[in-house]
């Protein structure tokens, strides 16, 4: 789970873990989630152990599994799947899964995970069939076969109205947004007139401690090695404990190696340096869940920058181009005014 955090960018991707029954069973939830603290702390979906299995694998873009069961129904449905091979000697080569194995893209622990994603994404459709004929030999009828087929059994006659067919329960998670952050930013030249995209690149301080990057750490970071360290500190607007001033004034007597503070709300932030000189930037439109995203990547174009940033030097950015990934970039301008 680190590995699968810590390599895949933040902002493209979102881990659900959906662990076996029987993982539950013999282990307590406070062992499981001591042994995922440091995932669940990066954003790691934890999935309840009684339902939710379901839901995750229809929501899903890819599952990543072993030799369990779950791997030939994620196929079936359409999931592209990258398996593991350890317990694959388990499974009779002539089952639908050993007869999965021969099809999907087998997980590599050695190899660079984006890659191996992209091959099993090119095996969709050969899983999907291979695993549809093992599943059903009648798909979307199964219901009323069963049901027409129980109650012969039974000797009774069926209800006149067809059997309700109802969605899966949405699950209950246990999951938490990180706290941490390293972000890389990249300028990438496109030949527009407006100038360069950034490409961004955030990954989980506490599955990756060592970077790179620019750590950009929340107020409520509890890890005191990840806040002492933090290249900037954030705090949401809402969620400030006392005045900017003041606040900014504690969090860097207090985090040595903060170089900038950012308290930031849907409209804009407000970032003030180690030195005292402060900047108010406001979005030209609400930026409701991308905000941090934005004044992270503005940080880090601030404390990687040769010279101390200005009002002017800080309003040459606006507008931002971020590509966040292949399917989107934002486009966010902003104006900027000096305290």
């Amino acid at each position: 789970m680190n590995r699968l955090l810590a390599e895949l960018p933040y902002d493209e991707f979102r881990i659900a873990l959906v662990l076996h029954p029987n993982v539950w069973s013999s282990h307590s939830s406070r062992q499981i989630e001591a042994w995922l603290a440091e995932a669940l702390r990066s954003g790691l979906v934890l999935i309840p152990p009684h339902e939710g299995w379901r839901a995750t694998v229809t929501a899903a873009d890819l599952v990543i599994s072993d030799h369990g069961s779950v791997s030939v129904y994620a196929a079936a449905v359409g999931r592209p799947v990258l398996l593991a091979t350890d317990g694959r000697d388990a499974i009779d080569p002539d089952s639908g899964l050993g007869h999965l194995y021969g099809v999907a893209h087998h997980l590599d622990p050695r190899a660079p995970l984006p890659p191996q994603l992209h091959q099993a994404e090119k095996r969709r459709e050969q899983t999907r069939e291979t695993a549809r004929t093992w599943v059903s030999s009648a798909p979307g009828q199964a219901l009323d076969l069963i049901r027409a087929e129980a109650y012969r059994l039974m000797g009774a006659t069926p209800p006149p109205h067809a059997p309700a067919l109802l969605a899966v329960p949405p699950p209950q998670p246990q999951s938490s947004a990180p706290t941490s952050l390293w972000v890389s930013v990249t300028p990438v030249e496109t030949g527009s007139p407006d100038g360069p995209e950034l490409t961004v690149h955030r990954t989980p301080a506490a599955v990756n401690p060592h970077g790179p990057g620019t750590l950009v750490s929340s107020d409520a970071e509890l890890d005191h090695r990840l806040a002492a360290a933090a290249d900037v500190l954030t705090v949401a607007e809402c969620e400030l404990p006392a005045d900017e001033a003041l606040w900014s004034a504690t969090a860097f007597s207090h985090r040595p190696g903060a170089r900038l503070t950012a308290v930031h709300s849907p409209e804009g932030a407000r970032l003030r340096t180690r030195h005292g000189d402060t900047h108010s930037v406001r979005f030209t439109r609400p930026l409701p869940d991308d905000a941090h995203l934005v004044v992270s990547v503005l940080a880090d174009l601030l404390v990687t920058a040769e010279e101390p940033p200005t009002a002017v030097s800080l309003a040459a950015f606006s507008p931002l181009r971020i590509r966040i990934s292949p399917d989107r970039t934002l486009n966010v301008p902003f104006q900027v005014s000096a305290d």
